[in-house]
């Protein structure tokens, strides 16, 4: 039923509504409570103390009216006692509130303690009698809509909706879950924290299954196509072009994505490593491997400045060997894009890089076999979806017989990489090859560490090979923390290097930016500490400045500026967070580092200490918190990605490890990545339990999961589930 029509809701308050993606009364009745108003834990008076936020029981001894209401505004006072002490309640232009109290009778209290040790005060507490104690929900709320408002049309909402179990009855039984329906009622109005506990739990748990079978069906539908089948191809002459000896575990992640090419079905595998790991040279031996076994190799970068240097960096690697490299980005001209989309359908490039302009379906590519994702969480299972997209052809409906003109025509469209002896009709092999096409190769990578648990979710569609030692030679970036009165020591200390002939970053301190903004406080921010510092300490010195809204060839130029050592400082705001690679950069000073999660603090720390010089990373903060201690300190300990993401774990808490833009993932509603981390063992096992036997939920006590699966995925298009 549409909200418009729900008692007490109507059109005006329906456009709000809609506001907050809630359109229909079912949906309403999933937006949960972002936190509660506890009744049911109480202090005594005397117990409460100044600056406390609490509960109390008190009775209203007296009630005290403004002596006059011409005054703008009208105070309301009442006197409460709970036999031990007392406490004034001041309410502001409510009489209508304040009416509600009576004399005599008693309330329980809520809200923050004020006043002074003579006199305690609470303003405009919330109250309620005894027996109505629980926990009242406080709900996201938009501009319009008030909290109030939200509680009363929720349980007219409860009264009109009853939850389908969409559980099988074994599962609920077996895990000690509350039914659907009753968890649903629970969550929004608990009359304990035990209930709500057990609501959030069943809530949770199904929540993170579907995740994690509609994630596994995925990765098993992935299986049912048939891949661009290649065969072992001597890297020898790769291995010595360079520069440099690879590391094993660079070695290892090489042999495991040959493996995975040399399948009947296409790899989906994720190359995980710290900043500075070698993840591009996995990249461009997959890459070399796919040429030589005559395909084509798609990769993508998250932003254009990524893909051009990953442009640099591939035909560094591969141009030597005789590979043809192109680069598309929607930075250049139409006839420019329309002449790289021609070469590539032509198949005269043979490595394709750019950015989210290569899925667009206007980009063909001949005999596709290898796509490279770089900065996998930034893009998700919906994106990759669209790549695969682009395969090298279908497959017959019926196998070929090996010698016949089928067999011919197969290796004609994209599967001529196959084994030399096709499979047998009937076998396991054979049912693969006859599913949906020719699907490409997908190797993701990411520089952001991520505790084992959350990588069970957050990849768990992907095989995972993990990049866990440095390149020789690369020297661990010395870290400090200080606080402002260091200032001019750090900025002496940077252009003392400058002079030395290296180049230094500066990080902007960070603006928050309100939802209609667009990046204007960002960019205003940035300019404004641009002009501060080069019209003060660093004047005379060349100068870049870089962000977020900047014009692409506006960043294009800054970035090939400073990369020529043209530009010796770069300010720049966090859109240098990913990739960027500059050896001679060795000072980077962030300032107001309390503003930024410790993830991002180390992806930034990365961007020096890429070359042979000795490299520093400051940290500048004011802040005096327990957490901005914890955080500087872990900083300053370890150059060690993977501590630092579980460190940022314990430390954020719930909700903020990722940020939901940047997961990859269909929204979660209860669940979070962080904080429920620990039920994502159980529940692997258990959707592997689950697909072991009904591989596409198709029993009819698996309906219900098909049906979760199929609604937190969305569409075909977006998540590629069918």
């Amino acid at each position: 039923m549409e909200i418009t029509y729900l008692k007490g809701v109507g059109p005006k308050k329906a456009e709000l509504y809609k506001r907050l993606g809630i359109e229909t009364v079912e949906r309403l009745t999933e937006h949960y409570p972002r936190d509660y108003v506890d009744f049911t834990d109480t202090k005594t008076i005397r117990e409460a103390e100044i600056g406390d936020i609490c509960a109390f029981r008190a009775v209203v001894a007296s009630k005290r009216y403004p002596g006059s209401y011409a005054s703008r505004v009208s105070v309301y006072k009442a006197l409460l006692t709970d036999g031990e002490g007392e406490i004034t309640a001041v309410f502001f232009n409510s009489q209508y509130i304040f009416d509600r109290l009576n004399v005599n009778q008693e309330y329980i209290f809520y809200g923050k303690i004020g006043g002074d040790l003579m006199d305690l005060q609470i303003n405009s507490p919330q109250f309620v009698l005894p027996n109505e104690e629980g926990l009242i929900p406080k709900y996201p709320l938009t501009s319009g809509l008030t909290n109030n408002v939200l509680i009363s049309n929720m349980k007219t909402a409860l009264a009109a909706v009853k939850r389908t179990e969409n559980l099988p009855a074994d599962i609920v039984e077996r895990f000690s879950l509350l039914g659907a329906d009753e968890a649903m009622r629970k969550i929004h109005f608990p009359k304990s924290r035990d209930e709500y506990q057990a609501a959030r739990k069943r809530l949770v748990f199904e929540e993170l299954l579907t995740l994690k079978l509609g994630l596994s069906q995925l990765k098993n539908c992935g299986r049912m196509l048939s891949g661009a089948v290649m065969t072992d191809v001597d890297l020898s002459r790769f291995y010595a072009s360079l520069p440099f000896t690879p590391t094993n575990a660079q070695l290892k992640a090489v042999d495991d994505c040959i493996a995975d090419m040399k399948r009947l079905y296409p790899m989906n595998r994720l190359i995980q490593g710290d900043v500075g790991s070698g993840k591009t040279l996995v990249a461009a031996a997959a890459a070399y491997f796919a040429r030589c076994n005559g395909f084509t190799t798609l990769v993508m970068a998250p932003t254009e400045v990524l893909a051009r240097q990953h442009y640099d960096t591939f035909s560094g690697f591969l141009e030597p060997l005789g590979v043809t490299i192109g680069l598309l980005s929607g930075s250049m001209t139409a006839a420019e894009k329309r002449e790289m989309r021609a070469a590539a359908e032509n198949g005269e490039i043979e490595v394709l890089i750019g950015t989210h302009a290569l899925i667009q379906k206007s980009v063909n590519i001949k005999r596709l076999g290898l796509v490279i994702v770089d900065e996998q969480h930034r893009f998700g299972v919906g994106q990759r979806s669209a790549l695969a997209e682009k395969g090298a052809g279908r497959m017959p409906a019926q196998l070929p017989q090996e010698g016949g003109t089928d067999a011919a025509l197969l290796r004609a469209t994209g599967a001529d990489r196959m084994s030399a002896q096709l499979p047998q009709e009937g076998g396991t092999d054979a049912a693969l090859l006859r599913a949906t096409g020719v699907a490409p190769h997908i190797m993701a990578m990411s520089a952001t560490p991520i505790p084992r648990t959350l990588a069970l979710i957050v990849y768990g569609d992907l095989d995972v090979s993990i990049l866990n030692e440095m390149p020789k030679g690369r020297i661990p970036v010395k870290t400090y923390a200080v606080d402002s009165s260091f200032r001019a020591r750090v900025y002496n200390f940077i252009k003392k290097h400058i002079a030395a002939g290296r180049q230094a970053f500066i990080v902007c301190p960070r603006v928050e930016q309100s939802e209609t903004d667009t990046g204007a406080a960002e960019k205003k921010s940035a300019i404004e500490y641009y002009n501060t510092l080069t019209n003060g300490d660093f004047a005379g010195i060349p100068t870049g400045l870089l962000y977020g809204k900047m014009k692409q060839t506006d960043k294009d130029a800054v970035m090939n500026n400073f990369r020529d050592n043209k530009l010796k400082l770069l300010i720049s705001t966090t859109v240098i967070e990913v990739g960027i690679d500059v050896p001679n950069a060795v000072v980077m000073l962030i300032e107001n580092a309390e503003q930024f999660g410790l993830s991002q603090l180390h992806q930034l720390r990365g961007r020096v200490g890429r070359g042979s010089a000795e490299s520093f990373c400051i940290l500048m903060t004011d802040s005096k918190s327990e957490y901005t201690r914890a955080r500087t300190k872990a900083m300053v300990d370890t150059a060690d990605g993977y501590k630092i993401a579980d460190i940022d774990l314990q430390l954020r808490g719930p909700g903020n490890f990722f940020g939901r833009e940047q997961s990859g993932l269909p929204p979660m509603r209860v669940a979070d990545l962080a904080d429920d981390s620990g039920q994502l063992d159980e529940i692997d096992k258990l959707a592997e339990e689950i697909l072991r036997t009904d591989a596409r939920l198709e029993k009819e006590k698996n309906a219900g999961l098909r049906a979760n699966v199929a609604k937190l995925f969305g569409n075909v298009d977006e998540y590629g589930w069918n």
